[in-house]
């Protein structure tokens, strides 16, 4: 193969390697909330707030190296060897995951493609190959200019950081009355649930920042969310009480769910994203609130339906 043609040839599998890191970062990106969730789920973090900030840094880290393996400079002493490292880190883990673990997707590409973890080892093996052969037929890099692909880092990670900044609602957002222990815990913020008055149908009657209410943060197609349901309506049935639901999924799904949990609440589905910041490591999510104020909340293993009602009785 004449040297033109090898320079041809490196150039197109860097090519194809940069927008694959590319398209796998921005995925994830499209479904942020839930690949949080997805890393929970495999048991590589246990805390929301740390995999919120992983998922970033992942995100960031393959948006840059796809970037700069478009870049003239440093491809042979950094970036190839860089994008050929991770892939070889993920397929072993990838591995882990097809041996030891039922996970029927990796998460590689968020929520726009479902891949197995096998399947996702296959394509990283293919990967491989590409930078494996980008690297044999690549020249020796020329004089770089390390500020390009610096500006390029920093610039990412200010943009990651401004569109999609960490809000994880929880118990940092509530504290224990001062004078009571076993009081109600309340935080004053009404910012934190007016945000979700965009996604109020217009006429409905929903508010989530006036008077007393359980927000319940559901997805449609978890059994646990259902289950949760089911007693939020027989609640609802002991006493007069506004009950909100906040679904996560597809609005097609709904009269399926208020068929299957015998329940049929005021809901508003709002953007992923938002969901996502409310609920914890995984719905359901129930909160209890006072003029938009959180006084308390549950997640399934906290859950209470007695609590809850207590609430309400108030």
């Amino acid at each position: 193969m004449s040297a033109s043609n090898k320079s041809r040839c490196a150039w197109a599998f860097k090519v194809l390697v940069a927008l694959i890191f590319i398209f796998s970062a921005v995925s994830k990106l499209a479904s942020l909330g839930q690949f949080e969730i997805t890393i929970i789920q495999q048991k590589l973090v246990e805390n929301r707030m740390v995999a919120a900030y992983g998922a970033r840094a992942l995100v960031i880290i393959e948006l840059w190296l796809g970037l700069c393996l478009l870049l003239p400079w440093y491809s042979r002493r950094i970036f190839l060897p860089s994008t050929f490292s991770i892939t070889i880190f993920f397929t072993g883990y990838l591995g882990y995951l097809a041996l030891f673990t039922d996970n029927t997707d990796c998460g590689c590409f968020g929520d726009l493609i479902q891949m197995t973890p096998v399947e996702s080892i296959v394509k990283n093996l293919v990967i491989l190959g590409m930078i494996a052969l980008a690297y044999r037929f690549s020249k020796a890099d020329p004089p770089g200019r390390w500020w390009v692909p610096g500006g390029m880092l920093a610039l990412i990670i200010t943009a990651i950081c401004i569109a999609y900044p960490v809000r994880v609602i929880g118990q940092k957002d509530v504290s224990p009355a001062a004078s009571d222990a076993d009081a109600p815990r309340l935080v004053a913020n009404k910012s934190r649930f007016a945000i979700f008055n965009a996604s109020v149908p217009v006429g409905s009657d929903i508010t989530f920042t006036n008077g007393r209410c359980l927000a319940a943060f559901l997805s449609l197609e978890c059994d646990h969310c259902k289950e949760v349901a089911g007693e939020l309506g027989i609640l609802a049935e002991r006493a007069s009480a506004n009950i909100y639901f906040v679904f996560y999924g597809d609005e097609a799904l709904v009269a399926d769910f208020f068929l299957e949990t015998n329940t049929n609440f005021p809901y508003i589905i709002p953007d992923e994203m938002h969901f996502f910041d409310y609920i914890g490591n995984a719905p359901p999510r129930i909160y209890a609130l006072s003029d938009g104020n959180i006084v308390d909340f549950w997640d399934l293993d906290t859950w209470s339906a007695n609590k809850a009602g207590a609430f309400l009785a108030k």
